[in-house]
């Protein structure tokens, strides 16, 4: 009978204090993130209410003025079609990464859809957060096959979404530069937190629209957008 070897025996142990240290670790991420995902789910819940009410509230409020009226639903059409399109992608990209999971026999993948479903509301952060889990899970559970199959997963479904699904359906309503969206990121994360990453492309959407009404400050909507605008 042979007998383990102490630097084995080692190896072993180490071995298991590392996973539980990391299984511990990954436990209170996952508190944190859950609590994230539910504050995600309320806002964007409370703003497709608050959408629907609003233009009735600012009539009430400053009656029939032309000027305004058209300025509000002007931002209210381009929040509501931001976070209704943004959603449909974020659905449709958690079902395949869900799809995929299951095919390679990967544990939670409904989980890791739904997480990829609310994450991806952060702009290019939010699929790289989701990614990252997903492909450990398949390179511990079934080797290199499944981790990259899940890595080209998350790579295509950003290409697709990020540049063809999701330009083409909102067009100039959110036409903002890349580099305008990093920064737009990084202020409103500063102001808000965490929710301000979720926020920050309809609030500089919103801004770059107030520019482009007022003929002095075109310019600056015309800087903030990702190209120049449509002729006229």
């Amino acid at each position: 009978v042979s007998e383990e070897s102490p630097l084995e025996t080692s190896q072993e142990i180490f071995n298991f204090d590392t996973a539980m240290q990391f299984f511990l670790t990954s436990l209170q991420s996952f508190g944190s993130i859950l609590g994230y995902v539910a504050l995600v789910l309320a806002l964007v819940i409370f703003i497709f209410l608050e959408v629907a009410v609003f233009p009735g509230k600012v009539r009430a409020a400053f009656g029939d003025s032309h000027d305004v009226l058209g300025f509000i639903n002007r931002v209210n059409r381009a929040i509501e079609q931001y976070f209704f399109i943004k959603t449909i992608s974020n659905a449709l990209t958690g079902v395949i990464v869900t799809a995929v999971m299951w095919s390679f026999g990967l544990e939670f993948a409904f989980f890791w859809g739904m997480m990829t479903f609310l994450l991806n509301y952060i702009p290019y952060f939010g699929a790289i957060i989701a990614a990252v889990p997903a492909i450990l899970i398949g390179l511990l559970s079934g080797g290199w096959f499944p981790a990259i199959g899940m890595g080209l997963t998350f790579l295509l479904t950003s290409l697709f979404f990020g540049n063809y699904f999701e330009p083409r359906l909102l067009g100039q309503s959110v036409n903002l530069s890349i580099l305008f969206i990093f920064s737009a990121m990084l202020f409103w994360s500063w102001i808000l937190g965490p929710v301000g990453m979720i926020f920050a492309v309809p609030l500089t959407a919103a801004l770059k629209i107030i520019l482009e009404m007022n003929h002095s400050t075109r310019w600056m909507g015309i800087l903030l957008a990702a190209g120049p605008p449509p002729r006229e």
